[in-house]
């Protein structure tokens, strides 16, 4: 049973693009979260500065 057939080839790719999606979303949020707390701690300053 060490012979792979297409089936299982094709499987194990689309589990690694699930796997991807997964990651890249992780990613992404965490990134968008980054950058809505650095622009608005920007803001924050910003405004401070302006008072």
């Amino acid at each position: 049973m060490h012979t792979k057939t297409t089936s299982d080839i094709i499987m194990a790719k689309e589990s690694m693009k699930d796997i991807l999606k997964r990651l890249k979303g992780k990613v992404d949020k965490e990134t968008q979260l980054a950058l809505r707390g650095g622009i608005r701690s920007m803001l924050k300053k910003g405004k401070k500065g302006k008072k």
